[in-house]
């Protein structure tokens, strides 16, 4: 969703909105938070706000306002069990992934009074060109937006929405055990590694990930290619990552190197309450065990191979398409991935 046609249904939702609500919306809508602070100041605020608020039944969650943007309603969360930390760190992670320029704040801005279908079209125009003049900078709700609809929410990434359940499993597991181990499993190109990204920066969490597990070519015999989920080496993988994963203390593993066929340098993992494994073979059944939550991300061929194409050339196209994806569509149906998860999504 771009952000003129979120704006769009905005102004439907909210009839008590006026044109400085209309350009906030914009505002966040191309820039995102545009006045990140500290962290610790931002979750101190945030708790002291959500704990003033009283739960509401007539707030959605979540309300996109285009352009990889949302607005997270603080009562709706409250409501819901997001806990503060997590609110924050969505918010945060907007903030560090800002994106947006001026021109098209501008192109947004100079469609604003055809979009608005307004009978003072020309004194909105004029309202433009001086907001404009002023170097455009980030605006408050209007007091008839704020008395109509007692606004509270944080920006976050769209993602958030798109996956909301997730943060809610988090923070329900993290709030009831000391360990939580989540898994984001699925095809190649289906946002795998960018969904545990987001999760891994979002809570802190260390990334595990199953890509430095793959079996190097002396143990790709025919018997264990044929095999479902034969691709990965997940008797290392258990022994150096899976048997540790709990524990208290520093563990170090090498990853495999699929340029040069060997284990590269080791890496030293710290001990930490949330863990994210991210990757294809995953959730291979000797793993399964192993995982709190697992997710599995599907997406459907055609735009898959686009995908592919556009982000790994056209060579690499053709070896997805005629080695890996069978072998990953051999796991995932051989294993049955997809119905065993906690969560499924197409993307």
């Amino acid at each position: 969703m771009n952000t003129l046609n979120a704006l769009r249904i905005h102004m439907r939702r909210y009839p008590q909105s006026e044109p400085q609500d209309w350009i906030k919306l914009l505002y966040q809508g191309e820039f995102g938070p545009g006045h990140f602070a500290e962290t610790g100041a931002v979750l101190a605020r945030l708790k002291g706000e959500m704990a003033a608020l009283s739960p509401r039944e007539d707030q959605p969650l979540f309300e996109p306002i285009g352009n990889g943007y949302a607005r997270l309603h603080l009562a709706a969360a409250k409501k819901a069990g997001l806990h503060p930390e997590t609110i924050c760190g969505l918010f945060c992670y907007a903030a560090n992934h800002a994106h947006g320029s001026m021109e098209a704040f501008h192109h947004c801005l100079d469609a604003l009074p055809a979009l608005a279908k307004t009978d003072r079209a020309d004194e909105l125009r004029a309202r433009i060109a001086a907001y404009k003049a002023q170097g455009c900078p980030s605006t408050h709700h209007s007091a008839r937006y704020a008395a109509a609809y007692q606004p509270a929410y944080r920006l976050v990434p769209q993602a958030a929405a798109q996956f909301a359940e997730v943060f809610l499993r988090i923070d329900a597991l993290r709030a009831s055990q000391p360990h939580v181990i989540v898994s984001v499993d699925g095809n190649c190109a289906s946002g795998k590694s960018t969904l545990s990204a987001l999760l891994a920066e979002v809570y802190a969490a260390r990334l595990i990930r199953v890509d430095d597990f793959f079996v190097p070519p002396e143990q790709k015999t025919p018997e264990r290619m044929a095999t479902p989920g034969g691709n990965v080496d997940y008797e290392r993988f258990w022994t150096a990552i899976g048997a540790h994963l709990h524990d208290e203390a520093p563990f170090a593993y090498r990853p495999y190197n699929c340029f040069t066929g060997a284990l590269d340098a080791p890496v030293t993992v710290l001990p930490n309450r949330l863990t994210i494994v991210d990757g294809v073979y995953g959730q291979h059944p000797t793993l399964r065990h192993l995982y709190d939550l697992k997710i599995v991300l599907s997406i459907d061929p055609a735009r898959q191979s686009a995908r592919l194409l556009k982000r790994n050339g056209e060579a690499l196209h053709k070896r997805f398409i005629a080695e890996w994806i069978p072998l990953e569509e051999l796991y995932l149906t051989g294993t049955h991935a997809r119905e065993r998860a906690d969560l499924v999504y197409s993307v």
